[in-house]
């Protein structure tokens, strides 16, 4: 059985069509081996546990902790808020979108109708704007920018 792939940048139609502009489930960047991003949690609702899933068909290493893994999860509560991932091997994009837990035993949640991420760019450093429900565009579920040092 093979593994299966990652998806890069995928929108939602129906998000999209209700907050009147693009909104995005999975971020796809391109990127090459020895990339490396600052990310700052701006802002995040108290009403649940919110957070960030990162993956490429590679190797990141969060190199605050030396943590090397395909795949990494940092939540609000947990991680400084400010931090750095770096690009040790990759097929060419880090994948990224919001996450929550609600506490109630389900573990981490995304990816459902009502959740994306809107994105505005100011130069070299984009803000990612998160929702993780509900039918009323609001993105004020988790708010963080990103920004390439490499």
């Amino acid at each position: 059985m093979g593994r299966m792939r990652i998806p890069g940048r995928t929108t939602s139609r129906l998000m999209s069509g209700l907050a009147g502009r693009e909104v995005v489930l999975i971020e796809g960047l391109e990127v090459s081996p020895g990339a490396q991003f600052k990310i700052t949690f701006i802002s995040w609702s108290d009403k649940r546990r919110q957070g960030i899933w990162f993956g490429t068909e590679g190797l990141l290493e969060f190199p605050d902790t030396g943590l090397t893994s395909p795949q990494m999860t940092l939540w609000t509560d947990t991680a400084p808020a400010e931090f750095q991932i770096d690009v040790l091997e990759t097929d060419g994009l880090l994948r990224f979108y919001n996450i929550w837990d609600e506490g109630e035993g389900r573990g981490s949640e995304s990816l459902v109708d009502y959740s994306g991420m809107v994105v505005d760019h100011d130069g070299g450093v984009a803000t990612y704007r998160c929702q993780d429900f509900g039918r009323e565009p609001h993105f004020s579920s988790l708010a963080f920018t990103m920004e390439s040092l490499r």
